[in-house]
């Protein structure tokens, strides 16, 4: 029994290559059998790492998003509660009003009230959604060019 993370395997790297191995009573508060690092950021139950936002009023609609930090196996880090999450513009006539910056809570987080601005009737505006839990050289090391983190689109009324 591991008293927080990893009840068989823990691992910061490279995940191991593991073969004819039963894992028997295992339990930990994060990993019950294999923990490792956070390396991927999951909007609610998307699949897709892109997020489509249509019809949004410039400066004045809100929008919540649900965000998880996800570790190689796609476990929830259930132990997270200091990392954050921000939200960026990429094109440069883009910008968040509102809290673009919020705090994991075991490994989970909401933000409440994101508030876009571009020029009315812009599409495909691109926003970011990035970690400081995520070390972006493992994840480019491992995935190479297959990684991406999620990004929003907005398309602007």
């Amino acid at each position: 029994m591991a008293l927080k993370a990893g009840g068989g395997i823990m691992y910061n790297s490279y995940r191991p290559t593991l073969s004819n191995i039963l894992f028997v009573n295992n339990t930990a508060k994060y990993g019950k059998n294999i923990a490792s690092y956070p390396i991927k950021i999951k909007h609610g139950n998307a699949t897709s790492t892109r997020i489509v936002v249509n019809d949004i009023v410039s400066g004045q609609a809100s929008v919540n998003f649900e965000f998880s930090l996800l570790d190689y196996d796609d476990q929830v880090m259930t132990l997270d509660s200091v990392s954050k999450i921000v939200l960026n513009p990429i094109n440069a006539s883009a910008s968040i009003r509102g809290k673009s910056l919020e705090n994991m809570e075991q490994g989970a987080l909401v933000f409440n009230n994101a508030i876009f601005v571009s020029k009315p009737g812009s599409s495909n505006v691109e926003y970011s959604v990035i970690s400081d839990a995520i070390d972006m050289s493992i994840a480019k090391a491992i995935y190479g060019t297959d990684y991406a983190l999620p990004k929003i689109v907005v398309n602007f009324r």
